[in-house]
């Protein structure tokens, strides 16, 4: 057991339902961060890449948000090496389709803008942000279904709620919308199915 323990180290799993992702050199590449990106997440709870949710919140607010910067930047060294920050994607080759585009302009452009800027202190940008260019949708999906919380967080910066979007859009828009923000900024395939999205709506009851 400690064999494969060690051979997933830092590759990531699943914590109280949540994908925590793969926070290897070359995971934390394909997520947007380097080395000094990484280092002032760690110690801010955001950046370009997004906001810390879930759990990693939590560590943010009771753990990493006390490192002096250069603890952080011993830290985010050990985890990112000397590896740079990588260029928002460009899109992937499959085409999310119209749908998508049309539920992300009526529901969320409001807050993320129209291309994915987002709102200083208000929502994340879409553009750059980590949550897309995860493995899965996992966790993409839980955030459209059932919205987070406001988040304070340090140095006085804070991000409003977001609301849920379970009794307003039905599977087949939450797919649609999903492989649209992970097509368009995240590089991934626009894969989302509307059984995944049924599955994690059925698990959140």
């Amino acid at each position: 057991m400690s064999e494969f323990f060690a051979a997933r180290y830092l590759q990531g799993s699943v914590i109280d339902g949540m994908e925590a992702p793969d926070i290897t050199a070359a995971g934390l590449a394909r997520l947007g961060f380097g080395r000094d990106a990484l280092a002032r997440t760690l110690r801010a709870g955001s950046g370009p890449q997004g906001v810390m949710n879930f759990a990693m919140y939590d560590v943010v607010h009771n753990s990493t948000r006390h490192l002096t910067e250069p603890d952080a930047a011993a830290m985010a060294g050990y985890l990112a090496g000397a590896r740079t920050p990588l260029p928002s994607p460009v899109p992937h080759a499959s085409d999310p389709g119209p749908d998508g585009r049309r539920v992300y302009v009526t529901m969320c452009s409001g807050c993320h803008g129209l291309d994915g800027e987002g709102v200083p202190h208000t929502a994340p940008p879409m553009r750059g942000n980590a949550e897309l260019r995860y493995a899965t949708a996992h966790n993409l999906l839980a955030i459209i279904i059932d919205g987070l919380p406001e988040r304070p967080l340090p140095e006085g910066e804070h991000f409003q709620a977001m609301p849920g979007y379970a009794a307003l859009l039905d599977d087949r828009a939450i797919a649609d919308v999903s492989n649209y923000l992970r097509a368009v900024w995240g590089g991934a395939a626009a894969d989302v199915t509307t059984q995944q999205v049924a599955e994690i709506r059925r698990s959140m009851r």
